[in-house]
């Protein structure tokens, strides 16, 4: 059972109250952002277009563009509220692996319309070069040939962006780790390399790092979601577990002939999100823990629900992937990674903090969200750093023999960029 106010859509229309006082609305809208508001918030109800009504304003959909490309990435506002999250242990279709029903309170939220595309993961993947030059200017500017170090101060002085790049001391905190090429693109690439295909085989930590990188270069929080947030999200309001027209929503074992599609060829669900059910499966933050225990609460918070990661093993992945049998593509519906099993194939010594080699990690993406009040620093830091000394000791041992690469992350980067691409820095890189 859902609580929250009324909702329409533009094929239904379906009475619900929300429990959550802030929310009172969500129609349809395609207004312009007021320039003193926060990204997706408007001041003025919308004509059309979902919207969803908060203390300033109204959250609207909108795209966030990589800096530096024409890449757009289309967020949706979801409602929040209150709801059931996971099923009844006695519902007859249950899977074993699912969570014993809880209510949960959800604030209100923006949710990727698709699943994450080669395309955008491409500008993260490519960082790695990026900073490998960043670390060439370094050693140059060093140099202890006086005509070298000359050169390539003289070649960074007019770049404001690149010169503090290059000055700067970056650490785990204030920097993202870029991930390592792939030794086998074969298994990542198995089903071609559209740009528009969902992007897979990244581990959690990767994603995690990605969601950093586009947040410290564009300015807002991107994350991924709570599995109660993605739950939620993949309900379209409704208070069923089953998902109906699976056909019609899903590329599954009946009809993606056994291989990932483009992402948003099939129908959206009543939010308006493709491909929640199907496709990909997608990460959430969550650790799978067999022996799970809950606050005990009539209902909780969105952070009560959240089951955080102690180790870099058992990742729970959501909403089914393109060889899922339809019972498996329930809303409810939940897997979780094996560490060794997934990086069976791996020849790195220690195995690739930012890749998996095997089945089913070609099956795993990215969905992005983004919470409607900011969340603190220590709080959002928990969404985008390793979740175990484990993980921190592994990624610095890679970096320590030049196996990844750690560099800044801020809204500059992608001027730092640009900037790496002046022919004099280029003469200094490439050494001609």
């Amino acid at each position: 059972m859902f609580l929250h106010d009324e909702l329409h859509y533009p094929h239904i229309e379906v009475a619900m109250r929300y429990a959550l006082a802030l929310l009172a609305i969500v129609s349809i809208a395609t207004p312009s952002m007021a320039d003193d508001l926060p990204r997706g918030i408007v001041a003025d109800q919308p004509a059309e277009g979902p919207f969803v009504k908060v203390d300033e304003g109204y959250m609207v959909p909108y795209a966030e563009k990589i800096v530096g490309t024409d890449i757009e990435i289309e967020m949706v506002p979801v409602p929040g509220g209150e709801f059931t999250f996971g099923s009844s242990a006695d519902e007859e279709d249950r899977g074993d692996l699912e969570l014993e029903a809880v209510r949960v309170s959800l604030p209100p939220y923006w949710v990727a319309k698709h699943e994450l595309t080669w395309k955008a993961y491409w500008e993260y993947m490519q960082l790695n070069d990026v900073f490998a030059e960043l670390e060439i200017l370094k050693s140059k500017l060093a140099s202890t040939d006086p005509a070298e170090a000359e050169a390539a101060k003289a070649a960074v002085a007019k770049l404001p962006a690149l010169a503090k790049a290059v000055g700067a001391k970056v650490s785990d905190l204030d920097g993202i780790t870029a991930p390592t090429p792939l030794y086998d693109p074969s298994t990542t690439y198995e089903f071609g390399e559209d740009p528009d295909m969902p992007a897979t085989t990244m581990t959690p930590y990767a994603a995690k790092q990605f969601t950093k990188w586009l947040s410290r270069t564009t300015g807002a929080q991107y994350r991924l979601p709570t599995e109660a947030e993605w739950e939620f999200a993949a309900r379209g309001g409704s208070e069923s577990n089953e998902v109906e027209s699976l056909d019609d929503v899903a590329w599954y074992d009946d009809t993606a002939d056994w291989e990932p599609h483009v992402v948003g060829e099939k129908q959206a669900n009543e939010y308006g999100l493709h491909d929640m059910i199907g496709n990909v499966a997608e990460w959430v933050i969550d650790e799978y823990d067999e022996d799970l225990e809950r606050p005990d609460k009539p209902v909780l918070s969105w952070e009560e629900a959240i089951r955080w990661a102690e180790t870099n093993d058992s990742r729970v992945c959501r909403g089914g992937l393109y060889d899922s049998v339809a019972e498996d593509c329930r809303v409810t519906s939940r897997f979780y990674s094996e560490e060794l099993n997934w990086k069976a194939n791996d020849p790195c010594a220690p195995l690739s903090p930012w890749w998996y080699t095997d089945y089913p990690a070609n099956g795993v993406g990215i969905r992005l969200v983004r919470s409607y009040q900011p969340l603190s620093t220590e709080l959002i830091q928990r969404f985008w750093e390793p979740e175990s000394e484990n993980m921190s000791t592994d990624v610095a041992s890679r970096l320590a023999i030049r196996r990844g690469k750690l560099g800044p992350a801020s809204k500059e980067l992608p001027q730092v960029q640009a900037e790496l691409k002046d022919p004099a820095v280029r003469t200094i890189i490439d050494g001609k």
